[in-house]
């Protein structure tokens, strides 16, 4: 899988892949909503059904969402300063707000959480991550947001 943290308007990503899909793909992607402006979305869990999501977004989130099922989403809107999880349920889009402006998905988000309660940035959370998690590694992408 991978681990994804934000924290303090970072994103943080791990360069990892595994499973089905080798080819190093773009974690966290800024893409210009029409509606919200400029959102980042990062995603974890199965490659092609992240990629094929953030298709979706990128597209202007028309038509029928495809299935989040395999993948967890976190959602940073810059103009708002907010972020969100998103996922498909029954075809509908919904949006979650966090309440605390820190969140970590993937099969390293337990590790990146408890460095986090540590002081930790989100860089330095899934550094940790890597750490114990044989799914996050290889190096870390972070991502300004605001």
């Amino acid at each position: 899988m991978t681990c994804i943290a934000f924290r303090a308007g970072r994103f943080a990503a791990d360069r990892q892949v595994t499973g089905e899909h080798k080819t190093p793909t773009n974690k966290i992607v800024a893409i210009d909503d029409e509606e919200l402006g400029r959102i980042y979305i990062a995603t974890a869990g199965k490659v092609t059904s992240g990629e094929r999501f953030k298709t979706w977004v990128k597209r202007g989130r028309k038509g029928r969402p495809p299935s989040t099922s395999y993948i967890d989403c976190i959602v940073a809107i810059r103009a708002a300063r907010t972020v969100e999880m998103w996922e498909v349920g029954e075809g509908v889009l919904a949006r979650t707000p966090i309440a605390r402006e820190l969140a970590a998905i993937g099969s390293g988000a337990r590790y990146a959480l408890g460095a986090f309660t540590m002081g930790a940035s989100a860089r330095k959370a899934v550094l940790v991550a890597s750490q114990h998690d044989q799914y996050t590694g290889q190096g870390v992408d972070t991502v300004r947001v605001w």
